[in-house]
């Protein structure tokens, strides 16, 4: 019944704010947006879902009004609040007419992708990115953002990322006459092939795909591109996707199955999450309510005032390695109350002094709390997600300690001591395989090892002409290097079970210009 009677208060209220016109405005008087694209929101507040945006010139129909804002109709029919310092009463000298479709293209001066959004904002959210040289429909023009159409897809641009100039096309580039080289691997951090392209830029055609692994020639390195060879082709490869050493086995991608809203009966002042499934999927939120209003795009919603008498939902679709989507079922009704959680009060190790080969659990007070799991080890490397976890050989010497952070009706977050340092059984196995380097190489080269070992829990020793000059896994080659023998070797970590060093071959380090590779655009 109180419930009830809220409702019919906040309707009664709704319809007194849109019929009670502001002094300078008469009921259904004709406003004229000033100052570029202005903003229709769901309630008179900045803070309010945005419905749409009009640019300067556009006519509404004012039909009320609520402090320093207008309740107002579109020519399509949407209405809303905008706020009147933006509004003006007195129409344009020259009358606004609609602006006729240009063709342009997308263009950027740093050649990457340009982004599509759902209104002329950074805030709204992305539709897609278009790379340069994308042909578009301008349908609307602003000072700032353009309102295009992109195939079957509209939305808004940013005007400096567009041009009415037909983009050339690519001149045809020199090529490098193949001398010598060095072996490299195809490399990607998303597990998926790169193009082999007959010029320096993406914008030249590909010659063919390769996966992550496949073995190249390297004739001539270079800090964005370099030139080369897989077997009888030659081309040019992003020099970020190219590796010395044995390239990381690709990520196997992870597929959204189901998402639903923590929890089902939200109340106003909630947060509510997404949880997805399976658990490590990485993805984008949209929250809408069952009007078809979208409410926000971040991972979490808090429950707002407007939400009262509304169902909500949430939309997921995979980013990086996830792909797929799903969309959740829509919640009960928004109440008016205080959300009931209880709080998380204590977390503890099933063993304090662990040792490599040990699966160690956490377990959280009070019992069957549901909360997400982090283990850390004290060199503050992140180690699992799970209630448990299996110590391995690269943890010992390092003591590990693990969170926990409540979710859906439990709060808090409560963390374990640290362990001892973790410990190992006495060697038993010597050290033993290979480590191999290129035979020579140039300033500018980041040196990866390529190692083959019957144990990976070792350290690194890098010696130039015989001196000591790093303990990385990799070495990054300097101008003073050249003409330097530089050699590696590797020793087993005391107390990993193996014992013993192995030493790679002598790398020359020839003369010649240093190169530093920059950060790069993904291809």
């Amino acid at each position: 019944m109180k419930r009830l009677m809220s409702m019919t208060a906040a309707v009664v209220l709704a319809l007194t704010m849109m019929i009670c016109a502001a002094p300078d405005a008469r009921a259904d008087s004709v406003a004229y947006v000033i100052g570029g694209w202005l903003r229709m929101r769901s309630a008179p507040s900045f803070e309010a879902v945005t419905i749409a945006s009009f640019n300067t010139g556009t006519a509404v129909t004012v039909l009320g009004a609520s402090g320093s804002w207008y309740y107002c109709r579109a020519a399509n029919g949407k209405t809303g609040y905008m706020y009147s310092a933006y509004l003006t009463f007195i129409a344009p000298a020259t009358p606004v007419t609609p602006t006729t479709s240009t063709k342009a293209w997308v263009w950027a001066s740093n050649g990457r992708d340009v982004r599509l959004r759902e209104g002329p904002g950074l805030s709204y959210g992305v539709l897609g990115t278009y790379s340069v040289g994308t042909s578009v429909t301008i349908l609307s023009h602003g000072t700032y953002w353009h309102y295009i159409k992109v195939g079957k897809q509209t939305g808004y641009m940013m005007a400096q990322y567009l041009t009415t100039t037909s983009p050339s096309t690519p001149s045809t580039p020199s090529t490098p006459t193949p001398s010598g080289g060095y072996t490299a691997y195809v490399t990607s951090g998303n597990g998926k092939g790169v193009n082999l392209r007959t010029g320096a830029g993406k914008n030249y055609p590909s010659i063919g795909l390769y996966a992550v692994g496949t073995q190249v020639t390297v004739h001539q390195y270079g800090a964005t591109w370099s030139y080369i060879s897989i077997g009888g082709k030659f081309g040019y490869m992003m020099s970020k996707f190219l590796t010395t050493g044995t390239p990381t086995p690709p990520v196997t991608p992870t597929v959204v199955n189901s998402v639903s809203v923590s929890d089902p009966n939200p109340v106003v002042g909630e947060t509510l999450s997404a949880v997805v499934l399976p658990s490590g999927a990485t993805v984008s939120c949209r929250w809408y309510n069952n009007n078809g209003v979208l409410l926000g795009n971040a991972s979490t919603y808090t429950v707002k005032n407007s939400d009262v008498g509304y169902c909500l939902m949430v939309t997921v679709t995979g980013t990086g390695t996830t792909s797929g989507a799903a969309t959740s079922g829509y919640t009960s009704q928004v109440i008016y109350g205080t959300p009931v959680t209880t709080s998380l009060t204590g977390v503890t190790l099933s063993d304090s002094s662990p040792v490599a080969g040990q699966t160690l659990t956490a377990s959280v007070q009070p019992a069957g709390a549901t909360c997400k799991y982090s283990w850390v080890r004290s060199d503050g490397v992140t180690l699992g997600s799970s209630a448990s976890y299996v110590v391995q050989n690269s943890d010992i010497g390092y003591r590990i300690f693990c969170y926990a952070v409540g979710m859906g009706s439990y709060t808090g977050t409560v963390t374990t001591p640290y362990t001892n340092p973790v410990t190992g059984t006495t060697p038993t196995q010597q050290l033993s395989g290979t480590v191999t380097l290129p035979n020579a190489a140039v300033p500018g080269v980041t040196l990866s090892p390529m190692l083959v070992l019957n144990s990976s829990n070792v350290t690194y020793n890098w010696q130039q002409n015989g001196v000591t000059v790093g303990s990385g896994s990799t070495l990054y080659v300097t101008d003073a290097m050249a003409g330097s023998d530089i050699r590696l070797t590797v020793t087993a970590v005391s107390g990993s079970g193996y014992e013993g060093q192995v030493s790679s071959n002598y790398c020359i380090i020839q003369s010649g210009a240093g190169t530093s590779p920059g950060i790069v655009e993904i291809q």
